[in-house]
């Protein structure tokens, strides 16, 4: 499972400024993809998806790739939950 980072820490991985994580969320990441809205005032980076973000960044195809598995990770995960009922 990724690790979710706060804010202050995307921003250290990144070396931007708070502003500049606020574009790239607004511009480049996805809702529930890159990062996730804990409520009005929180939100919480995907380190995993963000450094993917990094070293992709001019090859989309590559970082589509990585999405995707992220996402089968996630619906195997809730499989795996369901089966343990």
């Amino acid at each position: 499972m990724s690790n979710f980072l706060n804010k202050k820490a995307a921003c250290a991985l990144l070396s931007v400024s708070s502003s500049t994580l606020k574009r790239y969320q607004k511009k480049y990441w996805l809702e529930g993809i890159h990062f996730i809205r804990v409520n009005s005032r929180n939100t919480r980076y995907n380190e995993r998806l963000i450094k993917d973000w990094i070293e992709n960044r001019y090859n989309s195809k590559a970082h589509q790739q990585t999405i995707e598995h992220y996402q089968l990770s996630l619906q195997n995960a809730q499989k795996k939950q369901k089966a343990k009922k």
